[in-house]
Order: C-alpha cells, then sequence, then structure tokens
C-alpha cells in the first residue's frame, strides 16, 4: 500500500540521514578534529536515555531491554557524554538489530578494581562466528548478513570502536555464533 511505501520511505532516508551523519563523524575522528571533554559524567541517567532511545524498535521485534545497576557507590567517572551516548546508541542499535524475536538486551554496569569502569551490552542474538572475529570493528564489514533483511552499511561497531578509542575507552566483545554477543566498553575511573 501507499501508506506502507511512504513509512519504508521515511525509515530508509532516516538510515541514510544517520550513516551520513556517522561517516562524517568517523571523517572529523580520523583528522583529529574531535576533542573529547573530560566532564563529570552522570552515568545512570545517561545509560537510562540510552535504553529509551531503542526501547520502540526493540519493542517491535518482542526485544526486552534492562539495566543491571550495581548496589553501592560506583567511583567517579569524568568523559565526554556525547561521544559515550553516541557510542552505547551504536552498540545498542546492534544488540536489538541482530538478536532474535523474543530476545533480551542487558546493559550491565560491573564495576571491578582495575581503573576502569565496565559497561556490558549482552545480547542473546545470532552472535558472531570464529570466520569473523576479526572483521568486527572493521568499517562496512556485515558479518556475514550482506544479503539478509538486517538493515545497515555495516560501520555502526567501527565508529564505536573509534569513539572509544579518542575517548580513552577500551571496546572488546566475547561471542559465539547462535549464542549472543556481550561488548564490553570500559570506561576509565579518574579521580575529581
Amino acid at each position: 500500500s501507499v501508506r506502507r511505501f511512504d513509512a519504508l520511505g521515511k525509515a530508509a532516508g532516516w538510515d541514510l540521514v544517520r550513516l551520513v551523519d556517522v561517516v562524517l563523524d568517523l571523517s572529523r575522528i580520523e583528522r583529529q578534529e574531535l576533542a573529547p571533554v573530560r566532564e563529570p559524567l552522570a552515568l545512570r541517567p545517561l545509560l537510562e536515555e540510552a535504553l529509551e532511545r531503542h526501547r520502540a524498535e526493540a519493542g517491535k521485534h518482542g526485544i526486552t531491554l534492562e539495566l543491571l545497576w550495581p548496589e553501592g557507590a560506583l567511583p567517579p567517572l569524568r568523559g565526554d557524554a556525547k561521544i559515550l551516548s553516541r557510542i552505547l546508541d551504536e552498540l545498542l542499535s546492534n544488540a536489538v538489530k541482530y538478536n532474535l524475536p523474543g530476545g533480551r538486551v542487558t546493559l550491565q554496569v560491573a564495576p571491578e578494581a582495575s581503573g576502569f569502569l565496565p559497561l556490558r551490552i549482552i545480547d542473546t542474538g545470532v552472535g558472531i562466528g570464529a570466520e569473523h572475529r576479526d572483521s568486527v570493528f572493521k568499517a562496512f564489514h556485515r558479518l556475514g548478513h550482506e544479503n539478509s533483511a538486517i538493515s545497515g552499511a555495516g560501520i555502526g561497531l567501527a565508529i564505536a570502536k573509534r569513539f572509544a578509542e579518542v575517548s580513552g575507552c577500551g571496546l572488546d566483545f566475547d561471542s559465539a555464533a547462535g549464542e549472543g554477543s556481550t561488548f564490553t566498553l570500559r570506561i576509565p575511573c579518574r579521580p575529581e
């Protein structure tokens, strides 16, 4: 129907705008034009807002989003909230996009005594096979989903990795095909 075509056209247009925005951001990072700020981070509201931005898309597929927050105080964090939000958006978008209907995405804050605060994005999705491990953070690699119905250009994880690097965070992952994925963003703990 015309209404369905119009909705698909708007969604495709938004995807194109987002892709251009991401490519421009990646270019700014590569040219070292993006300088992260070091401000105190109010982490919980930032995480709750990130989950809320992905709730509608997750709901379309029956995917549950949850935040696991630890008991007790967290170490003080300083960083760039805008960059952290961008990293979370890319990671959460992938966790929802490559999940299974009725699945779950968990954002877990897991303090450890390492000088970093790990944030884990855990999904119950399709996972990443061993043959794709070396390409996960390379731009325009869709990790075997090139001909699938899942939209995207394969740039989200590349931009997340570069944003993590420029902001002093670490980003790695653990995954197996058919068993979901866990991406871990390590935010440096900085004294006030």
